[in-house]
């Protein structure tokens, strides 16, 4: 093989290696926004179950005085039948990301990708050592 020839094939090389790179970048920065997001969703899932648990401690505290006030219990009843099924939105939002991040269902996750991308490079880098020496 002649040094054009080479040099050439080096160039095609290093291009791949820096496509593969910036895909690599990618991703990791869309892992970190979904991460961010993830976060906020866990944030309002806790202030949700915090106040859902509140209420829970006040329902049952006023089932078990003598003069119950039924009012206050159909309030407490109504407000956790309301929250209910944002919590458990919620919940599946952040089970959603963290899928999509780790992988799940059989499915890649991000983390496996970018994997996937390091080991691409590595092969790349190996493939250019055999043809600077062949």
């Amino acid at each position: 093989m002649n040094l054009r020839t080479k040099l050439r094939k080096i160039y095609h090389i290093r291009q791949r290696i820096a496509v593969s790179e910036k895909k690599m970048w990618d991703l990791e920065f869309l892992k970190n926004k979904m991460r961010a997001q993830r976060e906020g969703f866990r944030q309002e899932y806790d202030r949700i179950n915090e106040l859902v648990d509140a209420a829970t401690r006040r329902l049952d505290e006023e089932k078990q005085k003598k003069d119950k006030d039924q009012t206050i219990i159909d309030n407490l009843t109504k407000y956790k039948e309301k929250h209910q099924p944002d919590i458990e939105q919620l919940k599946m939002q952040i089970e959603g990301i963290d899928g999509q991040i780790e992988g799940a269902d059989g499915k890649q996750g991000m983390d496996d990708v970018i994997d996937g991308y390091k080991t691409i490079i590595d092969l790349l880098k190996e493939w250019k050592k055999q043809v600077w020496s062949s």
